[in-house]
């Protein structure tokens, strides 16, 4: 018998993502001091990969690797 899969997607269903990770992601920006002060500023970031966005950001790969495992971390544990 065939194996039948079914998909859900609930992105913003039970939470909306994008407040919820940017609520998230204000605590990283202040800790690393990114200047990512905005919205508008978090969700440019995503527009490309997200990591690849923040090294760019950053210009120094040390604090973009720490800051990007701050914010998983929150996501993991908070979120």
């Amino acid at each position: 018998m065939p194996l039948r899969t079914v998909l859900f997607d609930f992105d913003g269903t039970l939470v909306d993502t994008r407040v919820a990770s940017w609520l998230l992601f204000e605590q990283t920006n202040r800790e690393f001091a990114l200047g990512l002060d905005t919205q508008a500023q978090f969700f440019q970031v995503f527009e490309g990969n997200f990591f690849a966005s923040l090294a760019r950001h950053c210009g120094d790969e040390a604090v973009a690797e720490a800051a990007a495992a701050h914010f998983m971390e929150l996501i993991r544990t908070r979120y």
